[in-house]
C-alpha cells in the first residue's frame, strides 16, 4: 500500500472554503473550525 503525509496550512483551507462558497452559493458549505495555535 502507498502511504503519504500531506501538510496543509490553515490558510489553504480558508482559500478553498472561499472558493467553494463563491462557486456553489446555494450549497450548504460547513464553516471551518477555529484556527488552533500548535507549538
Amino acid at each position: 500500500a502507498f502511504n503519504s503525509i500531506v501538510h496543509r496550512r490553515y490558510n489553504d483551507f480558508v482559500s478553498l472554503h472561499e472558493l467553494l462558497l463563491a462557486r456553489f452559493p446555494y450549497r450548504l458549505i460547513p464553516k471551518l473550525p477555529p484556527k488552533k495555535i500548535v507549538g
